[in-house]
């Protein structure tokens, strides 16, 4: 079977440079696409932009405006609206935009649509199937269902999903926009029951979608780790007289839990632990809101934006990883990161988390928004930093990143051959 030579268009809402340099979905596509080049195949990423800068040259057509560049060897088109919609977020599929892909990115012939997330160029199905170019869709989140995209109503209480839109409206939306959300979910499936494969990041979420009546089949993907930036086990080994830093790395905001964190850490009045928080937020508020509770607490430090490419040197400072979301978590890349390196983890006892950590064996698990319960695992462990040696010898090494890419690589072959659907792929 030859595998080189296919054209493979990538979709996601949001990418570099615009993007933090650690965020999980666009740094996954980055990776799947720089992988792909490494294994022979043409390939480009279409994204969205909402950055408006006037130092950036764009090119008009109709509608809307685009720039084409290279970001880490990768090509790259950007496009945006050039007067914006309010609902551009919202609905699935848009007139501007389906006509851009047909006028602009369209006229190169693809041998597939790898869509990494459809918010803003959902459109992109509905013109791939026009022209025949299979479409396989990977769910990272739950944006189809929910058009908040974390199932999580007002108070912070996770939600399952509702089949009927009138259940959003009366929670989460005023009713006057019942309309709106019955097209959006219409839309919505449409994209679903198109693509030909469906992938999931998570049992979890895959499982989600069945429960709220999306029935196809879902393939859930084979996790990988970017090995590159990999520097291996440190070699670690815990006392009762160590010092423990605990750690929180990605994306600060509200969902993330900081907060969670931060007052179960301040319960622990012990002086051999610290925790240290990176990551850059696009919730000023929030993130001062937490600076000013951490001045109280000199343990505590804010360490700010990172690197990718150095990931090592902020993971050899930490001890333990605490991934507190109050949202169901799927499979974020901070914890193949975590376990890449032998270092275990804390997390919430929601989504696809637990599918990676196993409770009381390479980390804890402990209830979403609980701090009082967070508290006593970060005292247990203060008082006895011993715990973390058998943790790390019970951490268990993830796949690498080639063999995630290898049975996508293996996806697009199959549809560009006229293969089988998604069922092939079981």
């Amino acid at each position: 079977m030859k595998t080189h030579g296919m054209r493979i268009l990538f979709i996601v809402h949001h990418f570099f440079p615009d993007a933090f340099a650690y965020a999980g979905t666009e740094r996954y596509v980055l990776n799947l696409a720089k992988q792909m080049q490494r294994m022979g195949h043409s390939v480009r990423v279409l994204t969205y932009t909402l950055t408006d800068s006037s130092e950036i040259s764009r090119k008009t057509e109709g509608s809307c405006q685009y720039m084409e560049y290279t970001y880490q060897g990768v090509s790259v088109i950007s496009v945006s609206h050039r007067y914006l919609s309010e609902d551009v977020s919202f609905y699935i599929n848009n007139k501007e935009i389906e006509s851009f892909l047909r006028e602009i990115i369209f006229i190169h012939p693809y041998d597939v649509v790898h869509v990494a997330h459809p918010m803003r160029l959902g459109s992109v199905v509905n013109v791939a199937k026009s022209q025949g170019i299979p479409v396989v869709l990977m769910l990272c989140d739950f944006w189809l269902i929910c058009p908040r995209g974390i199932l999580l109503k007002p108070g912070d209480v996770l939600c399952s999903g509702a089949r009927d839109v009138r259940k959003c409206t009366e929670i989460c939306f005023d009713t006057s926009l019942e309309g709106k959300l019955e097209r959006r979910y219409k839309e919505a499936q449409e994209l679903f029951y198109q693509s030909d494969v469906v992938t999931s990041r998570s049992r979890f979420l895959r499982d989600i979608f069945h429960e709220n009546g999306w029935k196809r089949d879902i393939v859930v993907d084979t996790l990988g780790v970017d090995y590159s930036v990999v520097r291996g086990d440190v070699g670690r080994k815990y006392d009762d007289r160590s010092r423990i830093t605990f750690g929180f790395i990605g994306t600060v905001q509200h969902h993330k839990g900081v907060h969670v964190l931060m007052e179960a850490f301040r319960k622990v009045d012990l002086p051999n632990i610290s925790l240290e928080i990176w990551g850059g937020h696009n919730d000023s508020n929030y993130y001062e809101d937490l600076k000013r509770l951490a001045r109280k607490d000199k343990r505590i430090s804010f360490k700010g934006k990172y690197d990718y490419e150095v990931i090592y040197d902020v993971l050899k400072r930490i001890d333990i990883g605490v991934v507190p979301s109050i949202w169901w978590e799927n499979a974020p890349q901070v914890l193949l990161a975590l376990f890449s390196n032998r270092v275990p983890a804390i997390v919430s006892r929601v989504g696809g988390m637990t599918e990676l950590v196993s409770d009381g064996v390479d980390g804890f698990h402990f209830n979403a928004g609980g701090s009082e319960e967070l508290a006593g695992i970060i005292r247990r462990i203060g008082r006895d930093p011993s715990i973390l040696n058998s943790l790390r010898q019970n951490v268990k090494m993830t796949a690498r990143f080639e063999e995630e890419a290898f049975e996508y690589e293996q996806k697009y072959l199959t549809l560009k051959q006229g293969g089988e659907n998604e069922r092939g792929f079981n």
